[in-house]
């Protein structure tokens, strides 16, 4: 029942008069480690996106497709974001609510246990 998930990204119906077989609610965990090595996720709306523990090598794009530009790639307690060479606080992600562009995109890696590093972006990403 779509009325149980609070917020709704994307639901898949099979046929007209048919319950949805799939939801996906705005606040996804799904990062994990296993899953964020050279992995590009491409967000279709607003959203936020959250990292596993960075342990190192791993690395991620995550890059904005949709016409919802607001974007956020945030860290767990106890990791740390740098930005532009700049280390954010201990569990303070990035985002580009200010950007308006499709296709924003931000690239990271761990570069070492909790600490998490910007190797590449385009479009406005500033800290959370």
């Amino acid at each position: 029942n779509t009325s149980d998930i609070p917020k709704l990204s994307v639901i898949f119906p099979m046929l007209p008069d048919m319950e949805p077989l799939v939801a996906f609610p705005l606040v996804l965990p799904i990062m994990t480690a296993a899953g964020v090595r050279g992995t590009m996720f491409i967000a279709t709306g607003n959203g936020t996106w959250i990292l596993p523990t960075a342990v190192g090598g791993e690395s991620l794009c995550l890059m904005d497709s949709g016409t919802a530009h607001d974007l956020i790639l945030d860290v767990t307690a106890g990791d740390t974001m740098r930005l532009k060479g700049t280390e954010q606080a201990d569990g303070v992600g990035i985002t580009n609510t200010a950007g308006t562009t499709t296709g924003d995109f931000v690239c990271v890696v761990a570069v070492a246990a909790n600490k998490w590093s910007t190797v590449g972006m385009g479009g406005t990403w500033a800290s959370q």
